[in-house]
């Protein structure tokens, strides 16, 4: 099945998780610079249209990267990389695309390494059909 809309409800999961408590860090991380860029704008959207009592302030809206409150939560977009998310604690990741990723076990162990084992974490492995495994 495709274009059901499994992106766009695990970006709202991760948004609304994120965004609303202070000091939480999430990822998405997408194959290729062109997926990021367009995952990064559905985050800006959902944040553009938050009604005006629910927005907090941006300290930080780096086009293609991050979204961070003043709350200091952050939401980041990356284009996957054998060190990605080296060194983070993560509330939520989404492997966008991850059947077309180069050097999949690495990039998946670092990423798995950085949520920890606890409540409200969440891991997403989200792919089309195209790509291996």
């Amino acid at each position: 099945a495709r274009q059901l809309g499994f992106s766009t409800l695990i970006a709202a999961i991760i948004f609304a998780l994120t965004m609303f408590m202070p000091y939480k860090e999430s990822l998405v991380v997408a194959d290729i610079d062109d997926h990021t860029s367009r995952i990064f704008e559905m985050y800006q959207r959902f944040f553009d249209n938050l009604p005006d009592e629910l927005k907090q302030t941006l300290i930080s809206n780096k086009r293609g990267a991050r979204l961070q409150t003043k709350a200091g939560s952050v939401i980041g977009v990356e284009t996957v990389s054998d060190d990605i998310a080296r060194g983070s604690t993560l509330l939520c990741v989404h492997a966008s695309e991850y059947g077309v990723w180069r050097k999949q076990k690495e990039a998946l162990s670092t990423l798995q390494a950085a949520v920890p084992k606890s409540p409200n974490t969440m891991f997403f492995i989200e792919s089309t059909a195209k790509g291996m495994n």
